[in-house]
């Protein structure tokens, strides 16, 4: 805020009580577009020679008004309920604030014709309670936002009463009640706040002329709040954890999480709806050591460690509401373990993922994910009975699906690994991985009458018998890269849709069915990238 446009902020400071001073400011307050004067308008002259002092006056019924001030330079403001505020020469003031139009006052000088037309504003009206008793909240701030935006119009308080007027221009506004902490901040009607996360919805209010929109009245209260105990199913104690929930109408969203105190988890939820919950733990079993299966509510372990929110029982709460319950019960879950190496020596920051077993590709995303440590030794606890494909990853190293089966560019068919089984409360330990070196091709493709970079060409690779063992695609500059391949001999086609296929290097490939291996083979060898496979491509329309 402008701090010369303080006028709605400060009238109710104590006005200053000077001697005599040189100066005087004059002028009229009139209702605009009339002749007829305004009075008890609050004039406030703040001084940009002195910043910080200020000097009030009231106009008379007629709307005159004299300030008296000691020489120098002013910005005036009028401000008056029930009309907008002005600041000196037709500016907006104080929410946004306009630029001042400076008035000079000489010593012993009067300094008249400074008048101001106030805009005779709407209203919006409304009452501020406790949800839980309907009893008064004065004091609340209350702020009109230009609607849609977090831009402030307006702000008043409540009085004892509970009652607020916010005095607005015509517009469209999105009425916000602050909570301060103790409440979750509201937008009308039904949208709370709390810690930065908002659910509801907003009404936005549309003001015409100088309505006075009466009604927007708010009942706050804290954010709901849901006790959770996690405990060990064989032991019965509560345990330390975290519990996840999704709200009814986002289950499409990532989880959000609260970690346990004392063995219990406490939600604090804005608004009103429903939830699916979840926990998991690392301490399960007789000795707190075991990880916990991950369980939704009410008791639904989560496949592979993997949620699906839709599968629980929904928790209904409403607006501040205050739940005790339900608890959730965790019985320790299987895990498997094992070691990433290679040549004999650990690979860490190697990436192992577990798929379920009906997984069609492993450009799916995995049911959990795991990374090396320094020694190449990787866990993955909480896991349900259910077999499992599990998949190595590091980089400058080929992809490998257990067991032993290499997955150049981890596009080989889960078909050809070994499925693992899982068996809660018992530890797998020897899903380890043997990666093999690799190396990289790299090249760039171009339109071949424009001799532009071609974005979007699929670039094949291939065996030397022919069979596809991966793709990728041209970046808008023409480059593409691919790595992790194993050291082998390739050939490499080239396609899209507008333009003819080609076999590097410049073999046709018409309809993109054609024998690969009469191209020129390519070697990858570990550790190294072969550059400049490139291949240039003509149009379908010979464009």
């Amino acid at each position: 805020m402008n701090r010369l446009c303080l006028a709605v902020a400060v009238w109710f400071l104590p006005w200053v009580v000077a001697p005599v001073y040189a100066g005087e400011i004059q002028g009229t307050v009139r209702i605009e577009g009339t002749a007829t004067g305004i009075g008890g308008a609050t004039m406030l002259a703040a001084s940009l020679s002195a910043p910080g002092n200020q000097f009030f006056a009231q106009s008379e019924s007629d709307g005159t008004y004299s300030v008296t001030v000691p020489d120098g330079t002013y910005a005036v403001v009028a401000t008056r309920a029930g009309f907008s505020s002005e600041l000196y020469l037709e500016q907006p003031c104080c929410e946004p604030a306009g630029t001042p139009t400076p008035v000079v006052v000489g010593s012993g000088a009067t300094v008249s014709g400074i008048d101001f037309t106030l805009t005779q504003g709407a209203q919006i009206q409304g009452r501020v309670v406790r949800l839980s008793d309907a009893s008064a909240l004065s004091g609340i701030v209350v702020r009109a936002l230009v609607a849609g935006t977090s831009t402030v119009a307006a702000t008043t308080s409540t009085d004892a009463l509970g009652d607020y007027t916010l005095v607005v221009s015509a517009g469209s506004y999105d009425i916000e009640a602050l909570g301060a902490g103790t409440f979750g901040d509201e937008l009308f009607p039904a949208r709370q706040c709390w810690n930065g996360f908002c659910r509801g919805t907003v009404v936005s209010q549309t003001i015409v002329g100088s309505e006075i929109r009466t009604g927007i009245d708010f009942s706050l209260a804290p954010p709901a709040r849901i006790s959770v105990p996690v405990r060990d199913a064989g032991t019965t104690l509560l345990i330390e954890g975290r519990v996840l929930y999704w709200f009814d109408d986002a289950l499409s969203d990532a989880a959000r999480e609260q970690a346990t105190a004392s063995g219990v988890a406490t939600l604090e939820l804005p608004g009103a709806g429903s939830v699916r919950l979840a926990a998991a733990s690392l301490q399960c079993g007789p000795a707190a050591d075991t990880e916990c299966l991950t369980e939704l509510f009410p008791d639904f372990p989560c496949a592979l460690g993997a949620c699906d929110p839709a599968t629980g029982s929904a928790i209904v709460f409403t607006k501040g509401q205050v739940v005790t319950g339900p608890g959730i019960t965790l019985a320790a879950g299987g895990s498997i373990g094992g070691l990433v190496s290679s040549a004999g020596l650990p690979v860490a920051g190697a990436s192992v993922r577990l798929f379920a077993a009906d997984v069609v590709d492993f450009s799916a995303a995995p049911r959990v994910t795991a990374m090396t440590d320094v020694t190449g030794a990787y866990r993955i606890g909480g896991l349900n009975a259910a077999p499992a494909l599990v998949l190595a990853q590091a980089n400058d190293f080929v992809p490998m699906l257990f067991d032993a089966v290499p997955c150049p560019l981890s596009q080989c068919a889960p078909a050809s690994g070994n499925l693992i089984s899982v068996q809660p409360g018992i530890p797998s330990q020897n899903i380890s991985f043997a990666l093999q070196g690799a190396g990289a091709l790299s090249g760039r493709v171009v339109d071949a009458g424009r001799n532009e970079p071609l974005g979007g060409a699929t670039v094949h690779v291939h065996t030397v018998t022919g069979a596809e063992i991966g793709s990728t695609t041209s970046q808008p500059d023409g480059t593409w890269r691919l790595a992790d391949l194993p050291a082998a001999a390739y050939f490499v086609r080239f396609s899209h849709p507008q333009f003819s296929g080609v076999v590097f290097n410049g073999l046709p490939c018409v309809n993109n069915n054609c024998d690969v291996t009469f191209g020129t083979d390519v070697v990858v060898t570990v550790g190294a990238e072969t550059p400049d496979i490139d291949a240039a491509m003509a149009r379908v329309d010979g464009g």
